[in-house]
């Protein structure tokens, strides 16, 4: 009842079929980093006023398009452009097995599809400076300037900021055939890395300043501080579905933490999950949820051991890969069809060099990026390094 409830007026809010093919003045915010590539922009619109034949149209949500032969400065984020388009309702094949791009369209509040009109009156209105997005952008291209075209600087980009426009598909390839895909872009994990590194630096800070020890006990501290960091990280992320349900199992910890309740982790993780459905009940036809969600179940299973100090970390580290990889197989044969043999060993490399270190360095790099470029360009190129003898092995 409630999903049926929630997404009714999704489903009608898309673009009706009888409109479908006609022209469009549309005044609309760029919504997420736009992808030049070949000659041909594509982006997303949020949508603020629409009009047909001069007359206002109900229209509303984001559109995906795309801008043939457009020779004027670059798309950035934010800015406000009066366009003319033609648009169509999201429609996508039906194959069993295939990609769903109406469902897609669905999840993402994608409303309509089509291409700006060259003939149309097409005009920059505004520009933001204070969106997250555009600060996203400036990141991304801080990287590319300080890398010098590293043959790593997409794989980094798309870890800070998840920025994946200039990843290809040699990149993606390499991913699906040794098991890394997760690694390429801000996932869960790395968002739960960016929490720990926050209760990390909290803990130092707690030490360091006496005074501010009475103000707050320590474990509370950490758990604000830890839920900021991930918040920011998501952010970055673009607050993608997996970059939000990561943000809400995080924030039911952390909460729970500042709350002072003992609750147990297979609470905490069902908990998330009804929290994460209460909020977006088609999360439930995704596969990242299932995927996710199934991996932190078999992480908890995985994290047991009676050994303490570096053996038992060792110890733990490699049931946890190997249950992962053994219990997420059948899922990625479902969903994608395929599945990688080389997952566990692959991952038992990749995840402690890409989580404990070149995720870290790329976070301090942005964190100190706004006060010394030169800093954070050293940090990104010694994570660039790392991350660039990775690829070459799994290449």
């Amino acid at each position: 009842a409630w999903s049926g409830w929630y997404h009714h007026p999704a489903l009608q809010a898309r673009l009706p079929t009888g409109m479908a093919g006609q022209d469009f003045a549309v005044v609309g915010v760029i919504s997420d980093l736009p992808d030049r590539h070949k000659g041909v922009d594509r982006f997303r619109l949020r949508v603020q006023r629409a009009y047909l034949d001069g007359r206002p149209v109900a229209v509303e949500g984001e559109l995906r398009l795309a801008w043939y032969g457009h020779r004027g400065e670059p798309l950035k984020a934010c800015q406000r452009w009066q366009l003319r388009l033609r648009l169509k309702p999201p429609r996508g094949m039906i194959n069993p097995g295939g990609y769903d791009s109406e469902l897609h369209a669905l999840a993402q509040g994608v409303v309509a599809v089509g291409y700006v009109r060259a003939e149309g009156p097409n005009r920059l209105l505004a520009e933001s400076e204070g969106c997250i997005n555009r600060w996203r952008g400036r990141l991304s291209a801080a990287i590319a300037a300080q890398l010098h075209g590293a043959p790593v600087t997409a794989l980094l980009q798309a870890l800070a900021v998840g920025d994946k426009r200039g990843l290809d598909e040699r990149d993606w390839q390499t991913a699906r055939v040794t098991g890394v895909s997760h690694l390429l872009a801000i996932s869960g994990f790395h968002i739960g890395v960016a929490a720990l590194l926050g209760i990390w630096l909290a803990g130092g800070l707690w030490r360091l300043l006496p005074w501010g020890r009475g103000a707050m006990p320590r474990q509370m501290w950490q758990a604000a501080v830890g839920l900021a960091f991930a918040l920011c990280y998501a952010l970055l992320a673009g607050m993608g579905l997996p970059a939000r349900r990561a943000l809400i199992m995080i924030a039911v910890v952390c909460l729970m933490r500042m709350l002072r309740r003992d609750v147990r982790a297979l609470d905490s993780l069902l908990l998330a999950l009804w929290v994460v459905l209460v909020l977006d009940p088609l999360a439930v036809l995704s596969a990242s949820l299932w995927l996710s969600f199934v991996a932190v179940a078999f992480l908890l299973l995985g994290l047991v051991s009676a050994t303490s100090g570096w053996r038992g970390w060792l110890s733990q580290l490699g049931r946890a890969q190997v249950l992962m990889s053994v219990a997420l197989l059948p899922l990625a044969v479902w969903f994608f069809g395929q599945a990688s043999v080389l997952g566990a060993p692959v991952n038992l490399l990749a995840v402690p060099l890409v989580s404990l270190l070149v995720v870290p360095l790329t976070l301090l790099g942005s964190l100190v990026w706004p006060v010394s470029a030169t800093l954070a360009g050293a940090l990104w190129r010694l994570a660039a390094w790392l991350l660039q003898a990775l690829w070459s092995v799994l290449e």
